[in-house]
């Protein structure tokens, strides 16, 4: 289960990273 929650924050933090730049480059 700890991996789950590891692959989970992961996946979260590149979605976060991704919106974060495509804001600035807007």
């Amino acid at each position: 289960m700890n991996e789950y929650i590891l692959r989970a924050a992961y996946i979260f933090y590149i979605y976060i990273y991704i919106i974060y730049y495509i804001y600035i480059y807007i």
